[in-house]
């Protein structure tokens, strides 16, 4: 169960890593929204993933 845990952890320092590093070096800008529903995307995806029986309206309510 651990490393479920750390992959979690991983991806979203992977999300900070492209976000406010990697696509502001090519000259975009940061953009928190974008940032913040990534991260959303993220853990709805685990979140979905883990409780697969969930309905979606009760992962958002």
């Amino acid at each position: 169960m651990f490393y479920k845990v750390e992959y979690q952890k991983r991806a979203h320092q992977e999300v900070e890593k492209i976000f406010r590093v990697l696509l502001p070096e090519q000259g975009l800008a940061v953009r928190e929204e974008q940032i913040r529903l990534c991260h959303e995307m993220l853990r709805l995806k685990w979140t979905m993933r883990k409780n697969q029986n969930l309905r979606v309206k009760e992962i958002f309510c």
